[in-house]
């Protein structure tokens, strides 16, 4: 580049001598004519040389650009870049971070046709799982599917004329990186889930820095850095993901309430059980010592006890034959009569 900027000047600095002298003779040959064809020629040469002066801007690279092809890269400021003859090529100095395919304002989601300046995602296709990879199977992420990958990678141009010579504009370089992106994402990503790919994020990112770099290379591009954006899935995947902690709060919750209800029902059992039980129990201590307190048999305790639940109730008036209630009124009946036979003896003895 250096030698192509001496052989400018070196032509420039020749034509303008020429110019010069050439001015200087016709003004000594047109001296006190009523046109002086020199003194025309020398400020032609002055105006041609105000019009040829460009500018770059101090974020800006330049290059002459002689007949379509780059000759050298000028810095910022005023540059001589002959009308006619050379025209200037401007692109950015500063280092550039791009998401690929676009930025994100730039990217189009729907269905149909892609519109004028938008670009479709980076979509790759994922693998199966493995039972290598030492991920959970109920992983919602580790299954095959087709999730967007975004790769995001910083760069700027260090010789802009190797730049132009080879690639051509940055639109280009752009679609091309792109090209050798996806290459390598969908060759690598092919062969495992996303699960797999979000653990070596940082991996598969030096990866693409490597593929992207071989790509580049004689193109006076600097990749400065490479990597893999969080892998951006369908909003319904993630909906519906996001749903699952919900979903087993929520089963656990019921769980616990049916465990509790289950309890609670035990427990309510066991207590109405314990309480019948210890009823029964006050009821058998209480005519066990009826029977003994009287000196009587247990049937003429059983029978007064019966005789007092069978008319315990105020509203039974009537008892009908046949009923519960007769057959016991009857049992009554035989047992008093035994009792009060067995009384009476006993007197007698006396």
């Amino acid at each position: 580049m250096d030698e192509r900027k001496k052989m400018f000047w070196m032509w420039v600095v020749g034509l303008y001598l020429l110019i010069t002298l050439v001015s200087v003779v016709l003004s000594v040959i047109f001296h006190g004519a009523e046109w002086n064809w020199g003194l025309a020629l020398f400020l032609a040469l002055v105006l041609y040389t105000i019009a040829s002066l460009k500018t770059v801007g101090p974020t800006e690279l330049g290059a002459r650009v002689f007949l379509g092809r780059p000759i050298d890269q000028v810095s910022s400021g005023f540059v001589f870049v002959p009308t006619g003859i050379f025209t200037l090529e401007i692109a950015t100095r500063l280092v550039v971070q791009d998401e690929l395919p676009s930025d994100p304002e730039n990217i189009f989601r729907g269905d149909g046709p892609v519109p004028k300046g938008m670009f479709p995602p980076i979509r790759i296709p994922f693998g199966p799982p493995s039972k290598d990879d030492g991920i959970p199977p109920d992983d919602p992420y580790n299954a095959r599917m087709v999730a967007e990958v975004v790769p995001v990678i910083t760069w700027h141009i260090e010789d802009f004329v190797m730049f132009l010579t080879t690639i051509g504009s940055i639109t280009e370089a752009r679609r091309q990186m792109e090209d050798a992106a996806i290459a390598m994402l969908t060759e690598a990503f092919a062969k495992i889930t996303p699960a797999a790919a979000l653990m070596d994020l940082a991996k598969h990112s030096d990866i693409l820095k490597d593929a992207i770099d071989k790509k580049v290379l004689g193109w006076g591009i600097n990749l400065k850095s490479s990597k893999i954006k969080p892998i951006n899935f369908s909003h319904t995947l993630n909906t519906a993901i996001l749903e699952v902690p919900e979903a087993t709060v929520k089963a656990k919750a019921a769980i616990i309430i049916a465990e509790g209800e289950k309890r609670k029902r035990t427990l309510e059992g066991e207590g109405a059980g314990a309480a019948e039980k210890a009823v029964l129990d006050g009821r058998t201590a209480g005519l066990k010592n009826m029977s003994a307190e009287l000196n009587i048999s247990g049937n003429a305790v059983l029978a007064a006890e019966t005789a007092r639940g069978v008319t315990n109730n105020p509203g039974q008036k009537t008892i009908i034959a046949g009923s519960g209630g007769f057959k016991d009124l009857a049992v009554i009946g035989a047992v008093l009569g035994e009792t009060l036979t067995n009384g009476k003896e006993a007197k007698n003895a006396v």
